[in-house]
């Protein structure tokens, strides 16, 4: 070894050489510009690792609550009905949705699109999909919007069309949901 290592190759070759209290001694006396680390790493390497993580005392919980209470105020948590739901999906999570729904995709892209009226889709079935998006009902609905939106088809050839919204039932019906399914659906009420 040479005076003119690094001190990441010195922390390196110690790690490397450590076998008892002998090392720490020879490496602090041949790099004593690196004393200080190298006592660092030695303790940190001779601490026993816990199998189980034990509990914080009161003085690191209040330690802890101080840090999460400054970053509220720097980083407030978002109002209910101000999150959009479905601006992170990414196609996967449309068929993950659509599964744990057990509906089909097109269902879950008519409420994204605002074609369902809000009104008509049972609350049993928004908590679900709210759950299901990790959000409240607030921002489901918030989601969703209001008021009519632009359906363009794939290839059109003529202007694209405002489409009005349409109870949720018939949203359904064109989604070919068996009429069982449906129904459970419907009486979904919460």
């Amino acid at each position: 070894m040479t005076a003119a290592m690094t001190l990441e190759q010195v922390l390196e070759a110690f790690l490397l050489d450590r076998d008892g209290t002998t090392t720490v001694h020879r490496y602090v006396a041949q790099y004593p510009q690196f004393a200080l680390e190298l006592l660092d790493l030695e303790f940190e390497a001779a601490r026993p690792l816990d199998d189980e993580p034990r509990m914080l005392g009161a003085n690191e919980r209040a330690v802890v609550d101080g840090a999460l209470d400054k970053a509220s105020v720097i980083w407030p948590a978002q109002a209910p009905g101000s999150r959009d739901l479905f601006a992170v999906l990414g196609p996967a999570d449309y068929g993950r949705l659509s599964k744990s729904l057990n509906v089909p995709r097109q269902v879950i892209a008519a409420i994204r699109n605002r074609r369902a009226i809000p009104e008509t889709i049972p609350g049993g079935f928004l908590r679900r999909m709210a759950d299901a998006l990790e959000g409240s009902v607030a921002d489901l609905l918030a989601s969703m919007g209001a008021g009519p939106t632009l359906a363009a088809q794939y290839k059109a050839t003529g202007a694209v069309a405002i489409q009005s919204p349409i109870p949720f039932e018939q949203i359904l019906i064109e989604a070919q949901v068996p009429p069982e399914r449906r129904a459970q659906i419907m009486a979904d009420l919460d």
